[in-house]
């Protein structure tokens, strides 16, 4: 009997990933993928053993209040309900725990913890309010500057990607909406990302901020997707070097990691970014994001029937 794969991503990620190609591998191993129309009743399209999905940007516009995004999202609930043999690459209450920034960092919370002898942590957060003292706030939870800031909304529009370096509370000021508020730890100006597709995973690295002295103004504003590029040169970035002669995550270390994540997130298509402090060699993981671009990961269009195919029969 083949298998029906529905597939819900955008064009642009559909594009981006070459998604084409998986659908002619599948198309050649008896399984049949068919891009979802969410214009058009679910119950005319499948019926679907497995739904493969990219709706945190439609998810956090329904909770932004987009009617139109809030029905789709509904829709797609209500077919699941109704269909409940259907897989769902991945659970959407466990993708919608990483819209929002203050649940990813409860999510993390055992990520305190040594893996092969790897110190793991996460940087000290907290949310914090525009408009209220921040003062008490980042004593009591022992922040120093600099610190980074946030959006609390991780998805759904170019905000959440706007990002700031604060060097001073008078800089605090310049900022408006509710965010997380992260200490900045040195990390040579080095970013580790680890693409997580099953059982599967990839690293990569890319340029992340440099140490910097604090502007006249307390504050430096910054798109995080574009200080992480594999060719990233923002003022705030380090030399073209830097990342090259940065050495690579201990692949026993990341070997634990994959798995311990997977269980803690209960995800399997995700991306992780992890900085490491030279002095200490603690490892943080700093962001979490859901099927991400893949970058560099070799057989990935074999990697995703695998785990397509091997969900339908869990």
């Amino acid at each position: 009997m083949s298998l029906c794969v529905g597939l819900l991503v955008s064009d642009k990620k559909f594009a981006a990933l070459n998604l084409q190609e998986f659908v002619d591998i599948a198309k050649g191993k008896s399984v049949r993928v068919v891009r979802i129309d969410l214009k058009q009743p679910l119950e005319h399209q499948g019926p679907f053993d497995v739904i493969v999905h990219k709706l945190t940007n439609l998810e956090a516009l329904a909770l932004l209040g987009d009617a139109e995004a809030a029905g789709h999202v509904a829709s797609i609930k209500a077919y699941l309900v109704k269909h409940p043999q259907t897989t769902v690459l991945d659970p959407l209450d466990r993708v919608e725990a990483l819209l929002d920034r203050g649940q990813t960092l409860n999510l993390l919370t055992a990520c305190h913890t040594k893996l092969a002898g790897v110190q793991l942590s996460v940087p000290t957060s907290c949310p914090w309010t525009p408009g209220t003292d921040p003062s008490s706030l980042i004593e009591q939870n022992e922040l120093a500057f600099p610190l980074i800031i946030k959006p609390m909304l991780a998805h759904g529009s170019s905000e959440a990607h706007s990002m700031a370096l604060a060097f001073t509370e008078e800089g605090l000021s310049h900022w408006e909406s509710p965010c997380i508020l992260q200490q900045f730890v040195e990390h040579n100006a080095a970013l580790h990302k680890i693409f997580v597709l099953g059982d599967s995973y990839a690293c990569t690295k890319r340029p992340s901020i440099r140490s910097i002295a604090a502007p006249l103004s307390g504050i430096f504003a910054f798109d995080s997707n574009q200080v992480s590029k594999p060719h990233s040169a923002t003022h705030l970035n380090g030399i073209a070097d830097a990342v090259k002669d940065c050495p690579d995550l201990d692949p026993v270390f990341v070997a634990h990691l994959v798995p311990f994540l997977r269980t803690q997130l209960q995800l399997s298509m995700f991306g992780v970014d992890v900085i490491v402090e030279p002095e200490t060699n603690i490892h943080y993981i700093v962001d979490i994001n859901y099927f991400p671009g893949y970058d560099g990961m070799e057989a990935f269009h074999e990697s995703l029937l695998k785990l397509v195919t091997n969900a339908s029969l869990s």
